[in-house]
């Protein structure tokens, strides 16, 4: 069903509030009046943190700022979320998105079990949230939803939020939620901070795929080439978090799972061309600020 998003006001929040209310279950919110400071400007954000050798998909990634830098001050809650023992860290868990009016993200959810808080620090953004448990596919051995341009979530089969963010809204997004995004600002900045929780969630049905797909690409490690992601360093934590999230996946599981996201592949003849033209999109109004 159709859901509407809670939002919270930081100056007025408790942590305790956060942490069992929205973090443990894993049920997003938007966290408003959040700031990384005043600096954080396109031509900032190029002098600093757009180097090539750190540019990925749709932002470049960063490390966290030091205590002691003027420039971009971590919000009180990304604090307490790094300070804890059930998270793997990554080398750089910060992400710096730059991107124009009209600029729209596949519908996916986010490789290396990845929860996130993503603040919008200048500019309009449009968010899709469909639920772990949406009867929906995934490209074979991918994160990438199978859906055309057109593609509208059926609010009556699974739970759904539709909402926007502005300056100073900050969304904790959970591992597994599937999500598109559409920049409407004439220039659209985020910043956000991503984890790997240290244990696996196998409630929700993504979560499940996710553990299958683990002990899968152990069983057979060509299939790392596939996924796109190297398996040696998933989650910032590589065999350690893969150990604690396979552990109880059998051979035969995995093994189904395989033969799952094969039988999937015939739904994907017909979308090929709406894909390569959301992807053809997206690479082309990427960064496109000037």
């Amino acid at each position: 069903m159709k859901l509407e998003i809670r939002r919270l006001d930081a100056s007025t929040m408790g942590s305790d509030e956060f942490f069992r209310t929205y973090y443990v279950p894993e049920v997003p919110v938007i966290i408003e009046r959040c700031s990384v400071g005043d600096q954080i400007t396109p031509a900032f954000l190029k002098s600093r943190y757009m180097k090539a050798e750190r540019r990925d998909i749709g932002w470049y990634d960063a490390p966290l700022p030091a205590q002691d830098d003027s420039a971009i001050v971590l919000p009180r809650l990304v604090r307490e979320v790094f300070a804890r023992s059930d998270i793997a860290c990554r080398p750089l868990p910060m992400r710096v998105w730059l991107q124009p009016g009209g600029h729209r993200t596949l519908l996916h959810y986010d490789g290396n079990s990845l929860s996130g808080l993503n603040l919008q620090v200048m500019g309009r953004k449009r968010w899709t949230l469909i639920s772990p448990d949406a009867r929906l596919h995934c490209l074979p051995f991918n994160f990438v939803l199978m859906a055309n341009e057109n593609f509208e979530p059926d609010v009556d089969a699974y739970d759904t939020y539709r909402f926007e963010t502005g300056p100073g809204d900050m969304l904790y997004l959970p591992r597994y939620w599937i999500h598109g995004v559409e920049s409407l600002g004439e220039v659209n900045v985020n910043v956000n901070w991503v984890w790997t929780p240290r244990h696996p969630n196998t409630k929700h049905r993504l979560g499940r795929r996710e553990v299958e797909l683990l002990r899968l690409r152990r069983l057979l490690p060509w299939l790392n080439r596939i996924t796109g992601d190297n398996a040696r360093s998933y989650g910032g934590a590589g065999q350690i978090i893969i150990d604690e999230y396979v552990q109880g996946v059998g051979r035969w599981q995995a093994l189904r799972r395989l033969l799952g996201e094969v039988s999937s592949a015939p739904r994907l003849i017909g979308l090929v061309p709406s894909i390569l033209r959301q992807v053809r999109a997206f690479d082309r109004n990427n960064f496109n600020v000037q």
